[in-house]
């Protein structure tokens, strides 16, 4: 409630003092003036339950529950997510008042833009095809230290699948190859430096769900295959 009327002022349109140090407990700082009505203020956040409020107005039946039981498997988790997509295009600022906002913070934010769930395909786009991709990104770095490092597509899959069960969103799956990654990206190069040859780095499914070490296989300097009977395991 607090933080809500604090921002009122912000967003109403109003001058405000901003302290140029940065601390705003200090007496004597110094403070520059900005006029907030020429700001357009974009707010978000994650609102959890907020589908439970949308339902109940709606009369929603959960389709999750047969008699009052809740079914939890595979399916019905895929059907949940199809749900919640098909809900949260229906929020209005009633529901967002029953979440807890004021009515004076919401009747300065007029529009309402929901965002869906991401898929487990959406999610492996994001870790493959934009131009910085977090693969590519790790793929740039091990290439420093002359390897290769290569992600089956089962493995990619799962790192989407693990961020989607944590439900950390597109933003842990850094996290998830840091976990991966971290160790080996300090122990590969000496190992590389010792085969005197490019390796390749192989990351494959049960590295991401059973914490299975990678595994890296020296290759031959002229491009042929990898050689089968040189590798490591960390």
């Amino acid at each position: 409630m607090d933080v809500q009327q604090a921002l009122l002022k912000l967003i109403e349109g109003s001058i405000v003092d901003v302290p140029t140090s940065g601390r705003r407990l200090n007496p004597e700082g110094k403070n520059i003036q900005i006029d907030t009505s020429k700001i357009l203020f974009i707010v978000g956040g994650a609102f959890p339950g907020i589908e439970k409020i949308i339902k109940k107005r709606l009369n929603y039946k959960d389709k999750s529950s047969i008699g009052g039981f809740l079914i939890d498997d595979k399916d019905n988790k895929e059907n949940r997510k199809a749900e919640y997509n098909e809900i949260i295009d229906k929020v209005t600022h009633e529901d967002f008042k029953n979440f807890g906002l004021i009515p004076e913070f919401l009747g300065r934010l007029p529009i309402i833009c929901p965002l869906r769930e991401l898929t487990e395909n959406e999610m492996c786009r994001i870790l493959t095809e934009p131009k910085n991709a977090l693969i590519k990104q790790y793929q740039a770095l091990m290439e420093y230290d002359n390897i290769e490092l290569d992600f089956d597509k089962q493995a990619i899959r799962a790192i989407a699948k693990k961020a989607l069960d944590n439900k950390t969103g597109a933003r842990g799956l850094r996290s998830i190859m840091e976990d991966v990654l971290l160790d080996v990206m300090y122990t590969a190069p000496d190992k590389v430096k010792a085969a005197n040859h490019k390796c390749i780095l192989k990351i494959t499914e049960k590295c991401i769900t059973d914490n299975v070490k990678p595994e890296l296989v020296v290759k031959r300097n002229r491009g042929g295959n990898p050689l089968n009977d040189a590798k490591f395991v960390f």
